[in-house]
């Protein structure tokens, strides 16, 4: 049996030997959405969307276990810290997504260009400052 196409997806791969949390932001008919918790052991990588990546831009977050940013992004969108969660904002609400009013925190995400339908991206968190 002939096997299929290539599998597109976004992948996260750790090359520091910190242990992180891991989570996505994208768009998707007319709601922005971020999505975690995956967990990203040291020296690995993780998949947290396996489909084709049809639009420019998507969006990571990663925290280590004590809370501590590792993306050093600069666009600000909803995560709950405490467990796994996803959140659909209206894309009219995304300049203000009032994060608090859901009872969740807002952090910063690193925005990832991927082109134009790039099919599939890897990104790398790194040692900060080094």
């Amino acid at each position: 049996q002939a096997s299929g196409p290539a599998r597109a997806e976004l992948r996260v791969c750790n090359q520091t030997l910190n242990l992180y949390n891991v989570a996505v932001g994208y768009f998707s008919n007319d709601k922005f959405y971020t999505e975690g918790w995956w967990t990203l052991p040291a020296n690995a990588c993780v998949t947290p969307l396996r489909e084709d990546l049809n639009n420019r831009f998507y969006y990571f977050f990663a925290m280590d276990l004590y809370g501590n940013d590792a993306t050093d992004g600069d666009r600000e969108f909803c995560v709950n810290v405490n467990k796994g969660f996803r959140v659909a904002i209206p894309s009219d609400d995304l300049e203000r997504p009032a994060c608090w009013v859901r009872g969740i925190q807002q952090v910063k995400f690193k925005e990832i260009d991927t082109g134009e339908g790039a099919g599939s991206w890897t990104v790398f968190v790194t040692q900060k400052g080094g």
